[in-house]
């Protein structure tokens, strides 16, 4: 594990950390990062299941490791890993795993369009003094 994996999961966990590490210790793949460039890791995503009870995709994506706000395409690419890890301990199916991905593609989408700027206003033109 890199330093900065390690210091990340301390910042994040506190003494809790061990418990995430204890996923990693029962499966070994779990140690991998979600997305190149981000210090989360796939056990983050079983321990939100496991430990947080996190749902959904946007669950974990969005209030757990925050690559909705961090990453550049809003943790869409990291989006069918973590629908993978959810589904095997979630019991999901093929179908529910399409809809879970479909879900939280529409969630980003939504959240990407809701920070964009507001179009300008129209101009409306000056208001005609009405004699009295």
């Amino acid at each position: 594990m890199t330093q900065d994996v390690a210091g990340h999961l301390i910042a994040r966990y506190g003494t809790l950390a061990t418990e995430v590490l204890d996923l990693i210790r029962a499966d070994k793949t779990l140690g991998r990062r979600l997305l190149d460039g981000y210090p989360y890791l796939r056990a983050e995503v079983a321990y939100a299941v496991t430990h947080e009870g996190a749902l959904h995709a946007e669950d974990v994506l969005a209030r757990r490791v925050r690559l909705l706000i961090e990453s550049a395409d809003a943790g869409l690419a990291a989006a069918p890993e973590v629908v993978t890890i959810m589904a095997g301990l979630l019991g999901w199916n093929r179908r529910r795993r399409a809809a879970e991905l479909r879900r939280y593609q529409a969630y980003a989408t939504a959240n990407a369009a809701a920070l964009l700027a507001p179009a300008p206003l129209p101009e409306v033109p000056a208001a005609v003094p009405v004699p009295a």
